[in-house]
This record gives structure tokens, C-alpha cells and sequence, in this order.
């Protein structure tokens, strides 16, 4: 019956642990994974640090031995070259340690150059290196995280953006349909015509009803925006300047769409010309999707090393045409 119990303890802490999947824990997630991704960092920290504070114990016994308490053993010099490094350097009675080796050495100007060279390169030297040493692997430890979790959520990303951007461009297109039914009722003479706004709710319950449904599993989420592609390829959309500016200054679904897919927005005004690569002044769909897919997170390594390679094959397709047209350098 205990054994029963514990294991009902842990299903709860391990239900705790699923609050981690919500965004409000996202900085919480950021800062448990950074723990355990700076681990292998941290144990190598205590061995080199252990280390340094064994050979200072070592001379230090070796030196202090005689005349002082604190250094008759190695644990105990070690622990006292450790205090004087970090809080509370100074004899069992209290008095300061340094003062009163500074007082029993026979060269003062020595012992002074020796302890303030031995001060800085524990505390400014090893401390701050073991510091910049995990900082660095848990940012980039984070980092890679982040950039797996953005690969493994690509098709489900794909499919809320392809969704949102669907049922933006279909209810345009129901809305223009809407107001030619309530234009052809009213000339018709139809008893009691409907109004437009009437007729387009009714065509977008109709459309929620067609598209209601969600995906649970990577291949569907793939299929059902493949689906999307096709159908908005097949209608021929695309997307003006002015369109897309409004939507981004009016449609809050949207914003949060592109925002919770870690798209920037801060300059939304030049999202549409990072998208437009072809500089047609119009966006497909296509394009829109593929574009916005690649805007998610943070620059990548992969991102700049392709645009280099890029680069050089532009080079040289310019430096053969310059060859034929006999055009020389200058």
C-alpha cells in the first residue's frame, strides 16, 4: 500500500512537470534545461578548482605550518586558502589572517606581490573563466534546444500559419461573394433580403464546418498543409503590398500566430519585401508560406553559410557572363 502511494506521489510531480509545455513556463524550461545542460560544466569547474586549492593548501602547510593553526593539515590549509579567496579570511580567534602572516614573514614586500598575484588569479582568473565557460555552454547548449524544437514543430507551425492565412484570404473572397448574393437579392426583389454581414456568417460557418478539422500526428499535419498549398494554388491567390500591411496592423489572430511561431514583427512594415524574393509586388501563397517558415527563431549557422554559398555561385555566374560578353576587370 506505500509503495502505492509513492507511486501515486510521483504521477503527480510527474503531471507538474507537463505545466512546463505551457508558454507562461517558458523562461522557468529555459532556466532547468540550462541547469542541466551547464552539469558537465559545473564538474569540471569543482575539479579544476579543487585543484588549484589543493596545491595552494600543499605550500601553504608547507610555509604556515609552524606558527598557525589553520595550516597544520592539508584539509584544514586547504579550507583556509579557500575562505581567504572568497569570504572570511582570518584566524580561529578572529583576528585577520592576511595581517598576521604579512606581520610573521620575514619578506614582506614578497609575501605582499604574492598574495595580491594569487588573489587576482583566483577570483578574476579561474572564478570568472568558470563563469564565462558555463555561460557560454548553456547559451549554446539553449540555443541548439531551441533550434531541434523549431525543426521537430516545423509541420505543425506550417499548418496554423497555412490555416490562418486561408482563412483570412477566404473570408475576403466570401465577403465579396456576400455582397454580390445581397446585391443580386435586393434586384431581384427578394422578400426580406438578408444583409451582407448576415450572409457571410452564414459562409463561414459553412467554412469552419468544411475545415474544422485537427490534426493530432506529424504526417497529417504535412498531408492537411499540402492540401492548403494545393488549394490555394489551384484558386491562383496572391497577395498585395497593401493587403498584407493591413493585415498585419489589423488581424490580432494573425499576429499571434506569427509571434507564438517566434516570427519577428518588430519591423512589420518590411516583412512583405522579405518575402517578395522575386519582387514581383505580389505574394503567392507558396511564398508566404516558405517565407514566413524560414523567418522562425534566430539566425543560424546553416542560414549564413548558405547565403555565402549563394553568394560565390552568383560571382561566378557573373565572372563567366563578364568572360563572354569580353568584359575586363575595372
Amino acid at each position: 500500500a506505500m509503495s502505492s502511494l509513492k507511486m501515486l506521489k510521483l504521477a503527480r510531480l510527474g503531471r507538474i512537470i507537463r505545466l512546463l509545455k505551457f508558454k507562461i513556463f517558458q523562461e522557468l524550461k529555459l532556466m532547468i534545461q540550462g541547469v542541466f545542460t551547464g552539469l558537465r560544466v559545473l564538474f569540471w569547474a569543482v575539479v579544476l578548482l579543487i585543484g588549484c586549492v589543493y596545491l595552494l593548501g600543499v605550500v601553504s602547510r608547507t610555509l604556515f605550518s609552524e606558527n598557525h593553526a589553520e595550516f597544520r593539515t592539508v584539509p584544514r590549509a586547504m579550507f583556509t586558502s579557500f575562505r581567504c579567496f572568497t569570504d572570511g579570511c582570518s584566524t580561529y580567534d578572529g583576528a585577520p589572517l592576511q595581517e598576521k602572516l604579512y606581520r610573521d614573514s620575514e619578506f614582506y614586500f614578497l609575501f605582499v606581490l604574492v598574495y595580491i598575484l594569487l588573489f587576482l588569479f583566483v577570483t578574476i582568473g579561474i572564478f570568472n573563466l568558470i563563469m564565462a565557460v558555463f555561460i557560454d555552454n548553456v547559451t549554446d547548449g539553449s540555443t541548439k534546444k531551441r533550434q531541434q524544437e523549431l525543426g521537430l514543430n516545423a509541420p505543425r507551425t506550417g499548418w496554423v500559419i497555412a490555416s490562418e492565412l486561408r482563412k483570412l484570404i477566404l473570408t475576403n473572397m466570401l465577403r465579396k461573394e456576400a455582397e454580390e448574393q445581397a446585391a443580386a437579392e435586393e434586384a431581384n426583389g427578394v422578400a426580406g433580403p438578408r444583409r451582407v454581414s448576415k450572409i457571410l456568417k452564414e459562409k463561414l460557418q459553412n467554412l469552419m464546418a468544411m475545415y474544422g478539422y485537427k490534426p493530432h500526428t506529424t504526417a497529417e499535419y504535412e498531408d492537411l498543409t499540402e492540401q492548403i498549398r494545393d488549394e490555394m494554388a489551384n484558386r491562383k491567390v496572391v497577395v498585395t503590398r497593401s493587403e498584407f500591411n493591413h493585415w498585419l496592423s489589423t488581424e490580432k489572430e494573425l499576429l499571434e500566430t506569427l509571434n507564438d511561431a517566434e516570427i519577428d514583427l518588430s519591423c512589420k512594415s518590411d516583412l512583405f519585401d522579405v518575402l517578395d524574393a522575386d519582387l514581383s509586388g505580389e505574394l503567392e501563397f507558396e511564398e508566404m508560406i516558405d517565407g514566413l517558415l524560414k523567418c522562425r527563431g534566430p539566425a543560424s549557422k546553416t542560414d549564413i553559410i548558405a547565403i555565402r554559398l549563394k553568394t560565390s555561385l552568383l560571382v561566378r555566374m557573373l565572372t563567366q557572363v563578364c568572360e563572354k560578353l569580353g568584359l575586363e576587370d575595372g
